[in-house]
């Protein structure tokens, strides 16, 4: 991800979050040298973001911190192909365990980082507004994956 790609992500993440990012938020995360941002951009249509995720390292730990796709772009592995780069990008970086949160009812989503090694760690407790809702808090571990 790119400073340029960056109003077409606030816009994805205005359309798919009830708290999303700001501009600001993004941009300070990827000037951050422990932050890894992907997009998925089109060959044919290099001004349209399809989809985007991030990271936040700390040492061997990383933390995922948003995840999205386009509505409209849904099962066509978007998403897949983001977290897959992200946890390659981030192993070579030397992050062995990576943790995030999902809606409890995003069944996709938890299909998703389940189907990539992702465990149940923990429960947020009204984690998520708009609708409220609880966070499940998953954990990915290099080492229990090899």
């Amino acid at each position: 991800m790119t400073e340029s790609d960056l109003d077409q992500v606030v816009l994805l993440e205005q359309k798919n979050f009830s708290r999303p990012w700001s501009r600001k938020s993004f941009l300070e995360m990827l000037s951050s040298g422990d932050a890894i941002f992907l997009a998925a951009v089109p060959e044919e249509d290099a001004d349209r973001v399809l989809g985007y995720c991030g990271l936040l390292q700390s040492l061997d730990t990383g933390d995922i911190t948003n995840v999205s796709v386009d509505p409209e772009q849904r099962g066509k592995r978007i998403g897949t192909c983001l977290l897959e780069e992200l946890i390659r990008r981030s192993s070579r970086q030397g992050v062995r365990k990576i943790f995030l949160e999902v809606r409890r009812g995003n069944v996709p989503a938890n299909h998703l980082y389940e189907s990539h090694g992702f465990r149940q760690v923990g429960i947020r407790k009204q984690y998520y507004a708009d609708p409220v809702e609880d966070a499940r808090v998953l954990c990915r571990d290099e080492e229990e994956e090899n």
